[in-house]
């Protein structure tokens, strides 16, 4: 059952990548 981590791993990085580009949008707002 590995993919299943590998899925939700996946999801976290991506959400971790939005929260930073969000960080410096507002940054620069």
């Amino acid at each position: 059952d590995a993919r299943p981590i590998l899925e939700s791993e996946k999801s976290i990085m991506e959400m971790a990548v939005i929260d930073e580009e969000t960080a410096v949008v507002t940054s620069c707002l």
